[in-house]
């Protein structure tokens, strides 16, 4: 008999996935931060016009992102309650 083997990667990738969500989410203030950290005006001026020229992408990629993270977390507590379900009945069985 084959065994249901769930393991961590599944909430690692949901996990992952759920903080590059965070971190688009917070990508104003960072590249705010970022560039009053690098020292030149000039480079401080190009960190913030890449960050503001992707502005209309960055809730595109968000929404995926939460889609992906929200799904694979989905995924993983379906397999668990599987997994404890199908081991409850078999302990039932016994």
């Amino acid at each position: 008999m084959a065994d249901l083997q769930i393991d961590s990667r599944l909430q690692d990738l949901y996990t992952d996935l759920r903080v590059v969500s965070c971190n688009f989410k917070d990508a104003d203030y960072s590249s705010r931060v970022a560039a009053d950290a690098v020292g030149h005006d000039l480079l401080a001026g190009k960190v913030r016009d890449f960050a503001t020229k992707w502005d209309d992408r960055r809730p595109k990629i968000i929404a995926a992102l939460d889609t992906l993270w929200q799904s694979a977390q989905a995924i993983d507590e379906n397999f668990r309650g599987l997994d404890d379900k199908m081991a409850s009945q078999m302990a039932q069985g016994s």
